[in-house]
């Protein structure tokens, strides 16, 4: 066994002249397990200290900087505007054979848009993001028509949800409800301006309001309605002066008089449109578009009146 001086070793204490005898010196080991976590404590010493040195991920669920690891509150407007009550969809029940077409007697017209008659009810559903509380939620509809719409005009009106309808007044009523979809009856008065409007359903919840999609409807006059000035109390005159598309033309002299088929053509396409384009090109504000003697004179100075930009010379 080779003698190993202490001038030898790099750790040898104050006596230079000692001499050890039978003493190998063991390789130091690198990389031991107190220099590893005297490491891992001068890393997290470190980002304690400056935190700005670790910037932390976006990702992050957990709280890294609590010692408890405690979940990161929630954000308030996601969670609110999660509840939130919105429309995903409206349907008019626009069709010519649908339950709206046939009892207000517009089924004849050949147009995909609902066309309605003032003084009575109609239905539309409605579907929700989710089920309809009536406790917490809030829900109206909106009809708007002409350029301007006013609700002290009566061009912008604004139609409550109540328990039970009333005659000759803007309402709706919850009459169906299964899941998220709900069914709805509105009234209108008699009295309403007549022509285009623009229907959206609007929603109140948690301090949210959600709008949904304009949809398009025509409101006409109604000859089966009694608070209507143009009420026919037969039904074969309405048959006749109302829903009859076809008559006769007479012509000739007072001695010689013939007669021949014409064809009145109201319920083709376009024909309804060209009358409410009329109206509108008129200088009739839409506040005079309830009174049918108003709107008879004027559709007669658009057609006849070459001063006027009639139609017909």
């Amino acid at each position: 066994m080779p003698l190993v001086t202490s001038r030898q070793r790099s750790a040898v204490g104050r006596w230079p002249s000692i001499t050890l005898v039978g003493v190998e010196e063991e390789p130091e080991k690198e990389g031991t397990e107190g220099a590893e976590s005297q490491g891992r404590g001068c890393s997290r010493w470190i980002r304690r200290m400056c935190p700005c040195l670790y910037p932390r991920s976006r990702n992050y669920v957990v709280d890294q900087g609590t010692s408890d690891g405690a979940a990161a509150k929630p954000n308030k407007e996601t969670e609110m505007s999660s509840l939130a009550l919105a429309v995903v969809s409206v349907d008019l029940l626009h069709s010519p054979s649908g339950q709206n077409r046939k009892e207000h007697h517009t089924d004849h017209y050949h147009t995909n848009q609902l066309v309605l008659r003032r003084g009575q009810t109609f239905q539309l559903f409605v579907t929700l993001s989710r089920p309809f509380t009536p406790d917490s939620d809030r829900l109206h509809l909106e009809l708007k028509t002409g350029p301007l719409p006013m609700v002290s005009k009566g061009t912008h009106v604004i139609v409550p949800l109540v328990e039970e309808l009333e005659d000759n007044c803007w309402e709706a009523k919850v009459v169906e409800k299964a899941g998220s979809r709900i069914k709805l009856s509105v009234n209108s008065p008699a009295k309403a301006v007549i022509g285009q409007y623009q229907l959206t359903v609007v929603t109140h919840s948690n301090g949210v309001e959600a709008t949904s999609t304009p949809s398009d409807l025509c409101f006409l006059f109604n000859p089966w309605c009694e608070e209507d000035t143009v009420f026919l109390d037969d039904e074969e005159l309405r048959k006749e002066y109302v829903l009859n598309d076809t008559g006769l033309i007479y012509y000739g002299t007072e001695k010689q008089i013939g007669c021949r088929t014409w064809n009145y053509g109201q319920f083709d396409e376009g024909i309804l449109e060209a009358c409410l384009f009329l109206l509108d090109k008129s200088s009739t504000p839409p506040t005079g578009r309830g009174d049918p003697i108003n709107v008879v004179r004027v559709i007669s100075a658009m057609i006849n009146s070459l001063d006027d930009s009639g139609v017909l010379e």
